[in-house]
């Protein structure tokens, strides 16, 4: 009884956790702000010439969610999880681009820093791996790279 009751509180509490951040405002709004970020850097997709290629995304926490997936569908290019871009395997030379967005951090509610990178994988392996500071801020309650 004892041991169904522990348990049963166990449960419970995981099941409370798991609800939290989706009640979250700042989290809903990163997922705001990485779909801003990703279609700044996707752009025209027109503009890629010869076929867009597919954008992989990694996010600070790994792998997007399908919401923002979803959310990107709409783009004009394919956008796939990071986890199966091809220069995970060291696979170079592919009509791909990963965007890599390694840190977030947030200023206040209307301003936030994104540290991040985009690889063209279609040529040579880039040398610096040096990610780039981007500031997003929300104007009329949306997210925008500020210029």
């Amino acid at each position: 009884m004892t041991r169904r009751l522990f348990v049963a509180l166990l449960l419970a509490a995981c099941v409370g956790c798991e609800a939290a951040p989706k009640d979250n405002p700042r989290e809903r709004a990163a997922l705001d702000i990485y779909e801003a970020f990703v279609r700044h850097e996707v752009g025209d997709p027109k503009a890629w010439g010869g076929g867009a290629p597919t954008f992989y995304l990694s996010l600070p926490e790994g792998d997007p969610p399908q919401e923002l997936l979803a959310r990107l569908g709409d783009l004009g290019v394919p956008v796939a999880v990071g986890s199966q871009s091809p220069h995970r395997d060291g696979i170079w030379g592919v009509n791909a681009v990963h965007v890599w967005i390694a840190e977030l951090v947030w200023q206040d509610d209307n301003r936030a820093g994104l540290r991040a990178k985009t690889e063209r994988l279609w040529g040579e392996g880039d040398k610096c791996g040096t990610p780039a500071d981007f500031a997003m801020v929300r104007v009329e309650g949306q997210w925008e790279v500020k210029r």
